[in-house]
């Protein structure tokens, strides 16, 4: 443990903090991450001439989604139009998905992507300037290929969210040279004298508690599940790292005080969740309230 962070947040600098003020801390984590975006933003714009694509990636709960989406809205404050993507919805149906030995589809594999149709929508968009692009309907596990028409001008920048964004395999003719490359990822973890919340830990977290809440996974599921997450990541995404352009790190320091209400609302439902409530008992009571509407975290937390 420790060695999946490139920094550790110091847990007891942040109590005090977090006791007196914590108003004052969600801003100063709101905008650091804003900032960061901005930044990425400002970056696109100064080179929208040459490149018109951004491609987002990181590892699963990592924000992607959320990234993407604040990056549309800083675009569009500079008066560029903008819009987001998932490569999710180019899931092959769930029958034809490559399974691992115990039976379980693996959706982390890059096969499970229609990486041919991608490229297609992606080339007729950025010649024709519209396409047609899927929906993937997660419930029934089946593609609906005339899905939704997707716009653009020849100012407009195309946002691409999904874990296989960098593999060389999704990139077409068309797309070369075209993009920017945006890498997604929770960079820190907590630490003092009694125990560590690694970021990899904190990452199972989010992932935990967003799914239970709104995917339908028991506690279990996503437990079984992870194992393969993380092989996926060490082998389609942690790779591609290098590539990046700009790296984002979507740790938000007060996010250690919010878990341990969400993880014993779903204990009450589902006891396994009980094992990880102690991982978060800072003894702080958190204000949901000073929270940003848009922020970060509400894409793996209750309604607000």
């Amino acid at each position: 443990m420790g060695r999946y962070e490139t920094n550790l947040i110091k847990l007891n600098k942040l109590m005090a903090l977090a006791e007196s003020d914590q108003a004052k801390l969600v801003k100063m984590s709101e905008a650091n991450y804003v900032k960061a975006i901005t930044k990425a933003a400002n970056k696109i714009t100064r080179n929208i001439a040459r490149k018109r694509i951004v491609l987002v990636t990181g590892p699963s709960a990592s924000g992607k989604t959320t990234t993407s989406n604040i990056l549309l809205a800083k675009l569009k404050e500079r008066g560029i139009r903008s819009v987001v993507i998932s490569m999710d919805n180019f899931f092959i149906d769930r029958e034809k998905t490559p399974k691992l030995e115990d039976g379980s589809y693996d959706y982390e594999n890059i096969t499970a992507i229609d990486v041919d149709h991608f490229k297609n929508c992606i080339d007729k968009l950025l010649i024709e300037g519209r396409a047609i692009f899927p929906i993937y309907d997660f419930a029934s596990g089946i593609r609906n290929d005339n899905g939704m028409e997707i716009v653009m001008d020849s100012s407009s920048v195309l946002i691409v969210e999904g874990i296989h964004a960098f593999n060389p395999a999704i990139v077409s003719k068309t797309m070369q040279g075209k993009f920017f490359r945006l890498y997604v990822c929770v960079n820190s973890g907590f630490v003092d004298e009694e125990h560590l919340v690694s970021a990899k830990q904190l990452r199972f977290t989010r992932r935990l508690v967003r799914d239970f809440l709104n995917r339908g996974a028991s506690v279990e599921q996503t437990e079984e599940m992870w194992a393969n997450v993380l092989r996926g990541e060490n082998i389609f995404i942690k790779p591609y790292k290098k590539d990046a352009d700009i790296v984002i790190n979507t740790t938000h320091p007060y996010e250690i005080f919010l878990y341990e209400e969400e993880l014993k609302e779903i204990a009450k439902k589902d006891f396994n969740a009980l094992k990880y409530v102690k991982m978060f008992d800072t003894g702080v009571e958190f204000d949901k309230s000073c929270i940003s509407e848009d922020a970060l975290v509400w894409e793996f937390l209750s309604d607000k």
